[in-house]
């Protein structure tokens, strides 16, 4: 059994991951732990009787995620398709340089992948398939994208299988390019800074125009539709001391519950240095300051790497079980790296969709090294308590992150453990009151 436990203000939290459990208590508690965990039998009896028989019923989640085995054969149902590494804006910090080249995705291609995944489907008795559409931006390529999302209702027609889409957009639409994405997709992530000033500043047009007006406008159109979205906010070292501000411009213009904030991570466009990414002592700071405006408006601020309430052994499904189709019709995990010229390209590319064949020709050698990017390979994530959550953080970043001077961790580590951490006080609720007894207060964080 996993017991953590995690120093705060001056006391401690024990956390049981697998067992839904935490507890606030004093440094004897954390001794007696520690001394259990060793498999001191006395220790693990007195321990057992405090906490209660429950802590030590297996937990099936358990095993399962402390093993991968590599999927065979290679049938997916569900991938993300990148029409076009185009883009309408020039955001200064865009991870992939949307825009600089203008390569949009062959139709022989986008026809024959979703031929295949519906034959999957079909194949296996799976009633739904999933497509996400990403890349550049849809509004790049509207045409293709109406045309693509047209094929597909073809195939539902035909088949019987309901296809979930999705889609994440800069908001740069007009009054019927809203309209027809609400009616035919079924949920998006919408790129919005905040405030005008600080939205503009970075997410411009070519031409340095503000892009601002039509996100606004896209927002409203959502929420006068009822359309289910969420926002994704990127922080930069000059907007990070206003993300309160930020967030309260989203909750007063947007109805979307969820709010993501993200550090920008200095690659692509980034990577000439014209933007700089916040500090993660920053970050943190005024994401907590930012998370109490989020919950006066009864929404929800969000940052990738701090989930609580999700137990798994792989950040994302880069990790060697997702598929994205990239504009030349190769295969990635990751749809940040999605560019052959990519220093990444080597890990993440394991394939490509060959038309001749109308089938996916594999690395399987590729595949394998990718199912190694989980936790389970990182000896350094061995004792964190937020193993099971982050599980090791996201693949392409942890692969090029530099340790920082605090704590010898990656800038997002630090963030990661802060922001889990202020979820499991939140969960305990009562943790600064306990510090007293030798068995403070349970609950179940998740």
């Amino acid at each position: 059994m996993e017991i953590f436990t995690i120093p705060h203000e001056g006391r401690h939290i024990l956390y049981f991951p697998f067992r839904n459990a935490v507890f606030a208590g004093n440094a004897a508690l954390v001794n007696l732990a520690r001394r259990a965990q060793q498999g001191q039998a006395s220790a693990v009896r007195q321990l057992r009787d405090m906490l209660g028989d429950k802590l030590w019923i297996d937990d099936p989640r358990e095993t399962a995620l402390r093993s991968r085995a590599l999927p065979e054969p290679f049938r997916p149902t569900s991938i993300s398709l990148l029409l076009t590494d185009d883009c309408t804006l020039r955001c200064r910090y865009c991870y992939a340089d949307g825009g600089k080249s203008r390569q949009a995705i062959s139709w022989d291609t986008v026809a024959g992948v979703i031929d295949v995944i519906f034959a999957n489907a079909a194949a296996i008795g799976c009633e739904d398939v999933a497509v996400n559409f990403h890349g550049g931006d849809v509004g790049a390529v509207w045409p293709l994208f109406v045309r693509t999302r047209g094929y597909m209702r073809d195939k539902e027609k035909s088949l019987g299988i309901r296809a979930a889409t999705s889609v994440g957009t800069n908001g740069v639409l007009d009054d019927a390019q809203r309209l027809w994405l609400t009616e035919n997709i079924d949920s998006a992530t919408l790129s919005v800074d905040g405030p005008p000033a600080i939205h503009d500043s970075a997410r411009a047009f070519p031409d340095g125009s503000p892009s601002s007006n039509f996100v606004l406008k896209t927002m409203q159109h959502f929420d006068r539709v009822k359309f289910p979205y969420g926002i994704r906010s990127t922080v930069t070292g000059e907007n990070v001391s206003r993300m309160d501000e930020c967030v309260g411009y989203i909750c007063a213009n947007s109805a979307a519950k969820r709010i993501q904030m993200e550090p920008m991570y200095p690659q692509g466009r980034a990577a000439n240095g014209n933007v700089s990414p916040p500090s993660a002592r920053a970050f943190i700071d005024n994401f907590r300051t930012a998370r109490k405006v989020a919950s006066s408006f009864g929404r929800r601020l969000c940052y990738s790497g701090a989930r609580l309430d999700v137990l798994t052994n792989v950040f994302c499904r880069a990790c060697g079980d997702s598929c994205v189709v990239t504009p030349s019709g190769d295969i990635t995990s990751c749809y940040e790296v999605a560019d052959a010229a990519n220093p990444l390209a080597g890990v993440f590319f394991y394939g490509r969709y060959d038309p001749k064949t109308r089938t996916f020709v594999l690395d399987r050698d590729r595949r394998e090294r990718l199912f190694g990017l989980s936790v389970l390979e990182k000896p350094e994530c061995s004792d964190c308590f937020c193993k099971w959550h982050c599980a090791g953080d996201c693949p392409a970043k942890a692969l090029l992150s530099e340790r920082a001077e605090i704590d010898n961790l990656p800038d997002r580590c630090l963030i990661n453990r802060e922001l889990t951490r202020d979820q499991l006080v939140a969960a305990l609720g009562v943790a600064a009151e306990v510090d007293s007894s030798i068995l403070g207060t349970a609950v179940s964080p998740r």
